[in-house]
């Protein structure tokens, strides 16, 4: 293994650490039957979050904490992007592992089943298969 690969298997350890401990991946239904994976870290630490960004892409964006009136920031990736990501950090993962699986595996159901092109209406088998994914990432098993 070339010391460049190594590098980089050390960054992506490190991002799947910051994932498990402050990350939250997440299936929500955004409009009727339509569904948006996402994963995000929210933490003061902003330079952390500027790592992952420059790793895997995505946005930063900034919010106070209504008690505590602390600055936090978020870091935000959805779609196809979190399957990419989390595809790469899984062999790190540790907590949130099996979210990570739910995840991919629901994105690659999404790429599969899919209507390419407008004004095509989901079946409701399709429905009910995306429901239930949502509901196994909050119970963290499929």
């Amino acid at each position: 293994m070339q010391k460049e690969d190594l590098f980089k298997l050390i960054d992506y350890a490190y991002c799947a650490g910051i994932i498990d401990g402050e990350g939250c991946i997440s299936i929500r239904e955004i409009r009727h039957n339509n569904f948006c994976l996402e994963l995000q870290v929210e933490m003061s630490n902003k330079e952390v979050l500027y790592f992952l960004r420059e790793t895997f892409g995505g946005n930063i964006y900034k919010r106070r904490k209504i008690r505590s009136n602390k600055q936090m920031f978020i870091w935000k990736i959805s779609g196809d992007d979190v399957k990419n990501v989390l595809k790469i950090v899984l062999p790190f993962l540790i907590e949130k592992k099996r979210k990570a699986e739910i995840a991919i595996e629901f994105r690659n159901y999404v790429d599969k089943t899919q209507y390419k092109g407008g004004g095509q209406r989901l079946s409701e088998e399709i429905i009910i298969r995306r429901k239930k994914f949502c509901n196994a990432m909050r119970e963290g098993r499929i």
